[in-house]
């Protein structure tokens, strides 16, 4: 009798360990697609903030290489720009003066971003690539600042 028990303690052993092992692998595993799901999330958010930001307008929408990487620029009238862009892992936005200095940090935070690409295919057809995402919005523009 008392080897019997011991090989049951053996077996309800593996059984355990081996239903921690499905736990632990389950938890890993959920983990990483709520990481990518909010990953791709994010994308999708950054690429709907633009195109309903440039969508329609008729103003000058241009793209401009500025200190911290490419940014979108808005014209909001004379000398006033939104400007939409990427820095430190993030999408930031903000209104800004042409006339004075430009603080990437003093923007407002949307999502965070790894990469933020803006080109132009065509006059009036901005290309958005956010992460693995890509969206196109017509609007008015076309222009590149280097």
């Amino acid at each position: 009798m008392k080897k019997t028990s011991l090989i049951l303690l053996f077996l309800y052993a593996i059984l355990i360990l081996a239903l921690l092992v499905l736990v632990v692998a389950g938890a890993r595993l959920y983990s990483a697609t709520v990481a990518s799901r909010a990953c791709h999330d994010n994308q999708r958010l950054a690429l709907a903030y633009i195109q309903s930001q440039t969508a329609g307008n008729e103003t000058q929408v241009r793209t401009a290489d500025m200190t911290f990487g490419q940014a979108l620029l808005l014209s909001q009238g004379e000398d006033l720009e939104t400007v939409i862009y990427l820095y430190d892992g993030r999408l930031w936005t903000q209104l800004w003066r042409s006339t004075m200095n430009f603080f990437p940090e003093e923007g407002n935070v949307l999502c965070d971003l790894d990469s933020l690409e803006f080109t132009w295919e065509e006059a009036g057809l901005l290309k958005i690539t956010a992460g693995d995402n890509t969206g196109y919005a017509r609007c008015g523009g076309g222009s590149s600042e280097r």
